[in-house]
């Protein structure tokens, strides 16, 4: 798994994440990681000199993220058949 890490360190019951790794298991860019840690939405630790996130943490952090809405667009063609009805 040569450049694929995802977690720093797995310890029973508990994995822990880089900055990135962290963004990327989240959906969200580093900075806005970074952002929501300073604002004290998720706690982070220093593992060797570098953020570190507990799954547990990234977890709830997830939970009270936005959900998105992939419902499909109406078209235009039917948007605007609508509005002249």
């Amino acid at each position: 798994m040569i450049g694929k890490q995802v977690a720093l360190l797995q310890i029973p019951n508990q994995a822990l994440f880089s900055l990135k790794a962290a963004a990327l298991y989240l959906g969200i860019s580093p900075d806005s990681l970074i952002e929501d840690t300073e604002t004290g939405k998720i706690d982070c630790f220093q593992f060797h000199g570098r953020r570190t996130y507990k799954l547990e943490d990234l977890e709830k952090l997830r939970d009270s993220l936005p959900k998105w809405q992939n419902r499909a667009r109406p078209n235009s063609a039917s948007a605007s058949s609508e509005r002249i009805a």
